[in-house]
């Protein structure tokens, strides 16, 4: 279900509430220790501040914990969302980083015979050919794009 109690196919509402806890807490904490990193540069401001104790550590120890703990959020989600689509792929497609990474070992080997943005764009378009019909419009993303469920009237909400 998702946050309105409605059944939902998206990915994120699959994964187990303890993992999405998990989750949550390190890239909540991600910009909670981003808002401290800014406080301690607008304190410490000026260059010289910036490379003596304490603005020194002040300034990069909350800013190496933010970076620490989006990229544990991330590489979290990452291995949860795997799990679900190993165990489900029939529900969930693959990832398009798997059609990203095919892509480039093609190019990478000389198999596509292509440039690599072009090779890419290819396997990309593989993705869209055979998991185009899961979720509803797309919304644009660099090279990919994201499908959205978009309610149709008032009474979809």
């Amino acid at each position: 279900l998702d946050f309105y109690g409605r059944p939902t196919e998206a990915l994120w509402f699959h994964i187990s509430r303890l993992d999405r806890a998990r989750i949550s807490f390190f890239l909540n904490t991600a910009w909670f220790f981003h808002m401290i990193n800014l406080v301690f540069i607008l304190y410490y401001w000026n260059y010289i501040d910036t490379q003596i104790w304490p603005g020194a550590f002040l300034i990069n120890m909350p800013a190496l914990l933010s970076i620490g703990s989006v990229i544990t959020g991330g590489v979290l989600q990452g291995k949860a969302e795997q799990k679900l689509i190993d165990a489900q792929p029939e529900r969930f497609p693959p990832a398009p980083t798997k059609y990203i990474k095919e892509g480039f070992h093609e190019w990478r080997t000389g198999k596509s015979g292509k440039p690599l943005m072009e090779t890419i764009k290819a396997k990309l378009s593989d993705f869209e050919d055979t998991y185009g019909d899961k979720g509803g419009p797309s919304a644009g993303m660099g090279l990919m794009e994201i499908k959205v469920a978009v309610p149709s009237s008032k009474s979809d909400v």
